[in-house]
């Protein structure tokens, strides 16, 4: 994995991913299973969308579209995954 060659390169142990609200547990998940043997500690952490909040993503259209997004993508990444 490219990141875990990165890391190594330039010798650090921990690492910060920022991904959006609706998709850090899905981005969080690949790293856990591929890095879970390493030395390299991974964290993913949540940053705000700007156009709505996680709250209030079924007021706008585009929370919507991002909603349904992550759920195709989830079910794609179970299945290949």
């Amino acid at each position: 994995m490219a990141v875990l060659n990165w890391a190594q390169t330039i010798r650090i142990k921990n690492i910060i991913i920022a991904a959006g609200a609706f998709h850090f547990r899905r981005d969080r998940w690949p790293f856990q299973r591929q890095l879970q043997s390493a030395v390299l500690q991974v964290a993913v952490d949540s940053v705000p969308v700007c156009e709505y909040y996680v709250t209030n993503w079924r007021r706008h259209e585009d929370g919507i579209v991002a909603i349904q997004n992550q759920i195709l993508n989830y079910a794609y990444c179970l299945v290949k995954y």
